[in-house]
């Protein structure tokens, strides 16, 4: 059976902080009037005082959105990070991939120059080197060993003075034992300045090339580009007693 409340109805809000203690003095007096003469508000009380009493179960954590790891995180953007930056890389080395040679590719010790190439009209360029052993003078050697010297001979028809430079591939390296950014005044078996050792263990590939203008060293070092297989020659020599 319900009980209706006798005058104006107290809110419920309001006997929550009349139970609490909440309500200022005179608030307070009132409620407790009504209540002496409002049995379904003392309901309503002794319901909040119920309650109150009850002890409430720990609430749940909230869910959380799953995360990913760190790493993973990290990875979300990195990957496209990297496959750009893989992309990139992949078009700086292209035209190596395409261009650079392998020893095995390298051209020989003679080599047809294409007519016009290096305001050269037609003719060859040649590389010989001479090796020094111990006192004795190989002008066609067919190897090398440690403590060897070298010279480059160079031919090529005159009257063009191209840039030269000498590189030599060994041990997947490249080292230029000459100057850079020298001038070469063609003609038959010209002497390029100062001798040279191979310090390493592997074949050797001494190579010689010609260009307009001056080559930057560090477009040879991978290997010759493929730009550049008709102006330079080269002479293998493979470790030997």
């Amino acid at each position: 059976m319900t009980v209706a409340c006798s005058g104006q109805p107290i809110s419920w809000l309001a006997l929550e902080r009349y139970q609490l203690d909440e309500l200022g003095a005179e608030a307070r007096s009132a409620v407790e009037a009504h209540l002496a003469a409002c049995p379904a508000c003392r309901g309503c009380l002794e319901r909040i005082r119920a309650d109150g009493e009850l002890a409430l179960p720990p609430l749940p954590l909230p869910a959380q959105p799953a995360r990913p790891a760190p790493r993973l995180a990290w990875l979300r953007w990195a990957v496209p990070a990297l496959g750009a930056l893989a992309a990139a890389c992949l078009l700086w080395l292209a035209p190596w991939a395409v261009t650079t040679l392998v020893p095995d590719e390298l051209p020989g010790p003679r080599v047809a120059l294409e007519g016009g190439a290096l305001g050269l009209k037609g003719g060859e360029l040649a590389l010989d080197l001479v090796r020094e052993r111990a006192g004795a003078i190989d002008p066609q050697p067919a190897g090398f060993a440690p403590g060897d010297r070298f010279r480059a001979l160079v031919t090529c028809p005159p009257p063009a003075q191209p840039y030269v430079e000498l590189v030599v591939y060994q041990d997947a390296q490249a080292s230029f034992p000459g100057s850079a950014g020298q001038r070469l005044a063609c003609g038959n078996q010209v002497a390029l300045p100062g001798a040279f050792r191979l310090t390493g263990a592997g074949e050797a590939h001494v190579c010689v090339v010609l260009s307009e203008d001056a080559l930057a060293r560090a477009a040879l070092e991978p290997g010759l580009p493929g730009d550049l297989l008709g102006q330079a020659a080269c002479v293998r020599l493979p470790p030997s007693p």
